[in-house]
């Protein structure tokens, strides 16, 4: 087994010895074709949804911004 490949290996098994797992997580593309236009577009239609609104004061009211206010 290569050198490096020995290290991973050897980290893994740790890990595993920790309780931990692997996981695979899937997430979007940010460089595909059509990526910034498909934000863009959920972002305006959150902005002028009143619910989003409603949500995100009700949120800003249970929030604990500590030293950011």
């Amino acid at each position: 087994m290569a050198s490096s490949a020995k290290r991973v290996a050897e980290h893994r098994a740790s890990l595993r010895a920790q309780g931990l797992k692997p996981v695979q997580i899937w997430v979007p593309d940010t460089r595909a074709p059509g990526y910034a236009e498909r934000v863009r577009r959920q972002l305006e239609a959150l902005r002028t949804d009143p619910r989003e609104a409603r949500l995100l004061e009700e949120l800003d009211a249970f929030a604990d911004w500590g030293d950011l206010d």
